[in-house]
């Protein structure tokens, strides 16, 4: 796949999985719901709407940064790839896992069971979402930069927890 196709498929995977997410937030949040504990952004009572306010954003930043970063240990463990393939294919590599194995299963198992349901069936999808990331960002990174599996391993996983870092501390 040309690599402006490719960029295109990522920027509106991401997007539909940070909309998707957003609008998932704000539903929680005008259902009145709100979690055990808010992140340090927000109080508990503000935090799915913080979030459905800033999960485009903070997702494009955190794909930029996740992109960048596996990308830059790729060229220091030996890889030939551009930024553009690297970011474009672990965007993909991120955010449909998380939206066909995260995001909507939250959404369906919020549909069926309601919100006390949520915390018990993460349990389960969430472990399997993060899995999926993880392989497929490795062979994101693989494919991009022509390097071994244990390399692009390395790659993902500094980029991974860049993207942990950045992404994770605020949502619940």
């Amino acid at each position: 796949m040309k690599v402006e196709k490719l960029s295109r498929s990522a920027v509106a995977l991401v997007s539909i999985y940070a909309i998707v997410y957003a609008a998932f937030s704000y539903v929680l949040y005008r259902g009145g719901h709100a979690p055990t504990r808010a992140s340090p952004m927000f109080s508990v009572e503000d935090q799915y709407l913080g979030q459905a306010v800033l999960l485009v954003p903070m997702t494009f930043l955190a794909w930029a940064l996740f992109g960048g970063t596996a990308h830059a240990v790729a060229r220091g463990l030996g890889g030939n790839g551009e930024l553009r393939e690297t970011v474009a294919r672990l965007g993909i590599a991120w955010a449909l896992p998380m939206l066909v194995a995260f995001v909507l299963p939250d959404v369906l198992v919020y549909a069926l069971l309601g919100f006390d349901g949520l915390a018990p069936a993460m349990a389960y999808y969430a472990p399997v979402a993060l899995l999926a990331v993880a392989i497929a960002s490795v062979f994101a990174v693989r494919r991009a930069h022509e390097i071994s599996t244990a390399r692009a391993a390395i790659a993902a996983i500094v980029g991974g927890v860049v993207l942990a870092a950045v992404h994770g501390p605020w949502l619940r």
